[in-house]
């Protein structure tokens, strides 16, 4: 009995203190509104959303019993799990919830409201409980609705590298030790189930690749599809065959993880001097212009990164720069380097220098004695015309000469005697060609020359140049004989000579005078004293 008695005190205290708030046991009984729908970007939409996804429409709908007059409704983020959905703050206001008024919200009539969010990117898979707030009036009392829903984070966001090579989707590569800034291209993929927008990716080269930090931003990767970004590496000197591990380092929506994968070094070349041509393929001594073919291979399964190619002989001159070329496929490459034989002959060694490797490559030099030359001139001086000089060719060699071409060159005041009646012949006149030359064989040439008056006496350099062929090349062979021109003094010159009073001539006559008039003098007197005796 004291119990009950206790109940019903209590209970009349209940009922004074909701009349004293001017809450009625009506109102606090009444029916609450109830969530008829969540959904991402539209009503009734399937889309699904991702942790770290900014400005996402959350679309609640829901349904009062009640008919509620000058209404508000709005999303509270906060209640439940604050963090994981936040507002976003839209054209410079702060962040807040979007608050809807209504005149009525009719009863039974479906309302559907809307929240732009930001979803926290540490937020992971699952539902998260969140509150809708209503307010309004119903039958002159005003009441507040607090009605929870769940919003479902179901979207999944992974990069992942799919696959990667050395060089580009068109042209790929095998990478060896020691290339330098080639590409290398990586492809990405998207494992999860949302669109990855604004990916960006850094990628720092680790041992045994090289190389500047790299940063590429993909706009969007659709879930299941691919995206190849090329980047540039280089690979040490020191690496080996086999598989390196490497790391990229990949934001999206907000999340910021390393993503591992592995390249693979398994490129290797071998260089190999494959054959050689000689052009001619015999070779003489004092040859020039020889045509020297190095032919070499480049195999394996890699680009090469550089081939070096030069030559070298101390019984040849090499008259071609190196060559230097870059990333060579494989493949077999030739060089073209021109050679002039020396005076050496018999067997003699061409080294091909092959990136700091040396292949000797035999090559016989045949002892040639080419042509002898004597020179011979008539008597020339000043003011002179027509004068002859010649020079006997004889081939001393044992091979025929061909096609042979001499040329004089003179001093200044002697020159080539030119016909009046022919005055085109001094574009030739200093030129004989002769057509073949058989061993044994000589031949006179002649030339015709004019002195000027203004020679003085004494001997003149000239120079004459012979060039031929053999009939087993087309290169020239040349030689150069060089000899003195002597123009002698006219006898006007002789006598102008024998009285030319330079000092030392007047040192001599006045020698001679002095003696003369000495020995007239002491006549003199010697007859004197035989007078007076």
């Amino acid at each position: 009995m004291k119990t009950n008695y206790i109940i019903a005190v209590l209970f009349s205290f209940v009922l004074m203190f909701a009349g004293i708030s001017g809450i009625s046991t009506a109102s606090a009984q009444a029916p609450s509104p109830e969530v008829v729908s969540v959904s991402w970007y539209a009503p009734n939409s399937t889309e699904i959303v991702a942790p770290g996804m900014d400005y996402i429409p959350l679309v609640i709908s829901f349904v009062s019993p009640l008919a509620l007059l000058d209404a508000s409704a709005y999303v509270n983020l906060t209640k439940f799990n604050d963090g994981i959905l936040g507002y976003v703050n839209t054209h410079g206001y702060p962040s807040g919830p979007m608050v809807y008024n209504f005149t009525e919200i009719p009863a039974g009539k479906q309302i559907t409201i809307m929240q732009l969010v930001n979803i926290s990117p540490s937020a992971t898979v699952g539902g998260y409980r969140e509150d809708l707030y209503i307010q309004g009036i119903n039958n002159t009392v005003e009441d507040y609705f607090n009605v929870s829903f769940t919003a479902y984070i179901l979207g999944t966001t992974q990069i992942q590298v799919a696959a990667t090579y050395f060089g580009t989707e068109s042209k790929p590569i095998a990478p060896s030790p020691g290339m330098q800034n080639i590409p290398m291209t990586l492809v990405f993929e998207n494992v999860g189930n949302v669109l990855d927008q604004n990916v960006s990716v850094r990628y720092d080269p680790s041992y045994p690749l090289y190389g500047s930090p790299q940063y590429y931003n993909i706009s969007a990767i659709p879930p299941d599809e691919t995206v190849p970004i090329t980047f540039s590496v280089s690979i040490s000197d020191a690496a080996s065959n086999g598989f390196y591990s490497q790391n990229v380092t990949v934001n999206v929506y907000g999340r910021t993880y390393a993503v591992s994968f592995r390249s693979g070094i398994l490129g290797y070349n071998n260089i190999t001097l494959v054959n050689t041509e000689l052009n001619p393929p015999v070779i003489y001594t004092d040859q020039k212009f020889i045509v020297f073919k190095p032919f070499i291979e480049v195999s394996g399964n890699s680009v090469l990164r550089y081939l070096n190619v030069s030559i070298y002989s101390s019984d040849f001159s090499d008259l071609t720069n190196e060559y230097h070329l870059s990333y060579i496929t494989p493949g077999i490459y030739n060089f073209t380097f021109l050679l002039n034989s020396l005076s050496y002959y018999g067997p003699q060694i061409v080294y091909v220098n092959v990136n700091g490797n040396a292949y000797p490559v035999d090559v016989y030099v045949h002892h040639l004695i080419s042509a002898s030359v004597s020179f011979h001139q008539s008597t020339l001086q000043a003011g002179v015309d027509k004068s002859v000089i010649y020079f006997n060719l004889t081939n001393d060699g044992n091979l025929t000469m061909y096609d042979i071409r001499a040329y004089l060159d003179l001093p200044g005041i002697i020159t080539i005697h030119i016909p009046s009646s022919n005055p085109l012949g001094a574009l030739t006149a200093d030129n004989i060609t002769i057509p073949s030359l058989s061993p044994g064989q000589s031949y006179q040439l002649i030339f015709l020359v004019d002195t000027s008056s203004a020679a003085s006496p004494g001997a003149y350099p000239i120079e004459l140049f012979l060039g031929w062929h053999y009939n087993n090349t087309p290169y020239e062979f040349t030689k150069t004989y060089n000899a003195n021109l002597t123009v002698s003094p006219t006898v006007e010159q002789k006598i102008s000579q024998a009285f030319t009073f330079d000092p030392l001539n007047i040192a001599v006559l006045a020698v001679i005078v002095a003696v003369i008039v000495g020995l007239s003098v002491y006549a003199t007197s010697h007859r004197k004293r035989a007078k007076k005796r």
